[in-house]
């Protein structure tokens, strides 16, 4: 079992000083069988 997703680091003289990380809501939501929530009205 796992997330799909993505990590982000900046890293400065050997050093990570920012990170940001994605992960795919759906398929959390899809992995424990949990309500897919509608999509936003527009």
């Amino acid at each position: 079992m796992g997330l799909r997703g993505c990590g982000f680091f900046h890293v400065v003289n050997d050093r990570i000083v920012f990170q940001r990380g994605y992960w795919d809501k759906l398929s959390f939501l899809r992995l424990h069988g949990l309500p897919i929530p509608p999509p936003p009205n527009r």
